[in-house]
């Protein structure tokens, strides 16, 4: 059963900067198929939606990476989650990390 061992939780990001984050290789953990690089993970709402083509952020799943920029239309905080697609075998819902993605005017956090 994968587990999350390291959980981002959130992330800081000014309008008008680049936000640049690589998942790292020890956030979640499955006995069967190993550490994060090799698991098919996505980004997904709270609501267990797929990120709206128009938002600043992205996930590259292939290189499993947050970026973006937000603008100052943009400032805030999001919460996502980070999810476990594809399994092989059993899958819970509750493989998830959640992530609180905040974004501020610039020279504030």
């Amino acid at each position: 059963m994968p587990v999350i061992r390291n959980p981002l939780h959130s992330l800081n990001v000014s309008a008008g900067e680049l936000l640049r984050f690589r998942v790292p290789e020890d956030t979640c953990y499955d006995p069967e198929d190993g550490a994060t690089p090799s698991l098919s993970l996505q980004l997904l709402t709270v609501s267990k939606r797929g990120l709206s083509p128009r938002s600043w952020l992205k996930f590259d799943e292939v290189n499993q990476e947050f970026s973006g920029v937000p603008l100052e239309e943009d400032v805030g905080r999001e919460e996502y989650q980070l999810v476990r697609k594809n399994c092989k075998k059993y899958c819970p819902q509750t493989m998830k990390d959640k992530i609180r993605i905040s974004s501020h005017y610039l020279g504030v956090l």
